[in-house]
């Protein structure tokens, strides 16, 4: 999954899915939930294969198939909480490159609620946090509040 990652941020989008079907493939091989579903901590699922899928396609820069595939994604709740915050913080990266605002805010909100810590230092939040306010003519006062409960307030 890593290397699906690193090739999507290479731009070579070939790589990346190559690697993201490979992933897909061994984890039909593995449970999604219980107490045998974590190996050594890594998550590894179907859903965290999705997770990937997603931020590969962010990392692209193409918005339509990163809301694609996070839209037809199901998320069990036993899923980490790091993993599902991490994934709307994805979800609101993707939705800012669709140039939808206010879903992306939304999905900051979500990973806020899911995994605070991870969502108030995350720099990819910091960046669409900070895209938003200065696209945004009037920012909302929960947008300002975000900000600022983050430590980083809109300029």
């Amino acid at each position: 999954l890593q290397s699906a990652i690193e090739a999507a941020r290479r731009g070579n989008a070939q790589v990346s899915d190559a690697h993201l079907v490979e992933a897909a493939d061994l984890a039909r091989h593995v449970p999604e939930v219980g107490p045998d579903a974590d190996y050594y901590d890594t998550g590894f699922s179907a859903a965290n294969v999705g997770f990937h899928a997603v931020a590969a396609a962010v990392e692209l820069g193409d918005a339509t198939l990163a809301v694609s595939r996070g839209t037809e994604l199901e998320i069990p709740d036993t899923v980490m909480r790091s993993r599902r915050g991490h994934h709307h913080i994805d979800m609101a990266g993707a939705w800012l490159l669709h140039g939808d605002r206010d879903r992306a805010f939304a999905h900051l909100q979500r990973a806020r609620q899911l995994t605070p810590e991870q969502t108030r230092y995350h720099p990819q939040v910091r960046e669409i946090v900070g895209s938003i306010g200065k696209t945004d003519r009037r920012r909302s006062d929960s947008l300002t509040s975000f900000s600022r409960w983050m430590g980083a307030p809109i300029v």
